[in-house]
């Protein structure tokens, strides 16, 4: 599925994040249509990290960053779930999902 002029992305971004910052700077560049969440000031929609689960490969494993990935071997989907709702700041960044916004 192609990003078109008609769906709106959500870019999860963490403020210090390089990566954050180059994905935000590459949608403005290519003049497409973005809403920047920073986790510092919203959590992930729920919907979404449903999403993001469903299209892992591997489950949560995915999104985690490796130095807090030990936090969440040992606990259920569910338990994961509501920590990164918590602290949306274990999530890898940037997270670019697709759709409206």
């Amino acid at each position: 599925m192609q990003l078109n002029q008609l769906q709106t992305a959500r870019i999860y971004v963490n403020g210090s994040c390089s990566s954050s910052r180059k994905a935000s700077a590459y949608f403005t560049e290519k003049n497409l249509p973005y809403r920047k969440i920073s986790f510092r000031e919203e959590t992930i929609l729920e919907e979404d990290l449903d999403r993001l689960m469903t299209e892992s490969n591997t489950g949560f494993e995915d999104l985690i960053k490796e130095n807090r990935l030990k936090e969440v071997l040992d606990i259920s989907a569910k338990e994961c779930k509501q920590l990164i709702m918590e602290q949306p700041s274990i999530l890898k960044t940037p997270i670019v999902i697709q759709g409206r916004v």
